[in-house]
């Protein structure tokens, strides 16, 4: 059990005079559930969860008419009285039923004193058609694999932590220990499942077997929401995206296929929203408010750098070549600058333009409130820009 920052989030979620029904959003594996089970120990007297992908549940819950009806059924079934400011509802894997996700908005109408958080790492793939979400009248945070500071939490290293966070100038040997976690956090990534597998015994065994698995959950993933005439390019982009992680792509011909722009855009989009990578957009101009050139070619961010490195095969005992350091930081930097922005996602770019005399470039750009913030990545000891 790791203590995440976005519990801090959920605090203030459950304190808030306007608090609504909680979309809780992120990758599969990325935590989700135990941060609310962690979340739910701390703070209520009763806690109930319903799992969507457990069949009897399914069945016994998608056909409530109401919202009252399935706080009712909710009650019986646990066995448990559902009282107001002090029970909290989690309904597991929502996707499984568009009638629940559209039964949020009566809660928030009609029901507002319960607490009540969703979860579901593919809603918008299993809910595309046909379905809209009950707008204004939820709420939603954004969960993300671990961050180095989360990772340090993780470790049992609360004082380097407090040490970063206060801005305290490090001695020699904080700094030394500081470069040393961070360089293993950088072999391992940030899915709760490795690292929780690396505090273990026998973890140079283990960590590669869970790395395997996840990577093959996200394929196996693709026949819950792809058809079976378009499952072949969220193959490929699961497949080669990874290794294009930190770099530019464009669409046609995407990782060496004859798939068509329009087939890759569909699916990359898709699977932007289930939060399995992120598309950073080109400008070529500073100006608020920020506008993306959509033609040139993007930015791919995956999930997790864990993910990156097991795809091109560097594991935790295998040092990452000099030659793609600098790309495989990209990924890093733009994966914890994402994970900054746990209210909505943050709209991130880079910033490139040509000159008759070469081009310039500025690895990532975004708006914190009135300004831009522009981040250069360097992965060596250069001090050149």
């Amino acid at each position: 059990m790791f203590k995440r920052k976005l519990l801090k989030h959920l605090l203030d979620w459950k304190s808030s005079p306007v608090r609504k029904p909680l979309i809780l959003r992120g990758a599969r594996q990325v935590g989700k559930t135990s941060l609310v089970r962690d979340f739910a120990t701390q703070n209520y007297a009763h806690y109930l969860e319903i799992n969507l992908e457990n069949k009897k549940q399914l069945s016994l819950f998608d056909s409530s008419q109401t919202a009252q009806e399935l706080l009712d059924r909710s009650s019986a079934y646990f066995n448990q009285s559902i009282l107001p400011d002090e029970t909290l509802l989690f309904i597991d894997e929502v996707q499984e039923s568009a009638n629940i996700m559209s039964l949020l908005r009566f809660f928030a109408e009609e029901i507002p004193a319960l607490h009540l958080i969703v979860a579901g790492s593919l809603l918008e793939a299993k809910l595309q058609k046909d379905f809209s979400f009950p707008v204004g009248r939820v709420d939603y945070l954004y969960l993300y694999p671990l961050t180095f500071f989360e990772y340090l939490v993780a470790t049992g290293q609360d004082i380097l932590l407090a040490q970063l966070t206060t801005h305290t100038t490090l001695n020699h040997p904080s700094h030394e220990l500081a470069t040393e976690l961070f360089k293993k956090y950088l072999s391992l990534g940030g899915m709760p499942a490795i690292v929780q597998a690396s505090l273990e015994p026998d973890s140079v065994r283990t960590v590669p077997i869970i790395l395997n698995r996840l990577h093959t959950s996200y394929l196996d993933d693709i026949h819950k929401y792809a058809s079976s005439s378009n499952s072949k390019y969220f193959e490929k982009i699961i497949e080669y995206a990874p290794q294009i992680a930190g770099a530019l792509y464009l669409y046609n011909n995407f990782g060496y296929s004859s798939f068509h722009t329009r087939e890759i855009s569909e699916a990359m989009h898709l699977l932007e929203k289930i939060m399995l990578l992120h598309e950073i957009q080109s400008l070529n101009s500073t100006s608020l408010p920020l506008s993306p050139k959509p033609k040139r070619a993007k930015k791919m961010i995956w999930l997790d750098f864990g993910l990156v490195s097991y795809a091109n095969n560097f594991t935790p005992l295998t040092p990452t070549p000099r030659s793609y350091s600098g790309q495989f930081m990209e990924q890093v930097v733009g994966q914890t600058i994402l994970s900054l922005s746990p209210s909505r996602p943050l709209p991130l770019y880079y910033w490139a333009k040509d000159h008759k005399d070469g081009s310039a470039e500025v690895d990532f750009c975004f708006q914190s409130n009135q300004k831009v913030i522009a981040v250069e990545v360097k992965s060596g000891d250069s001090q050149k820009m």
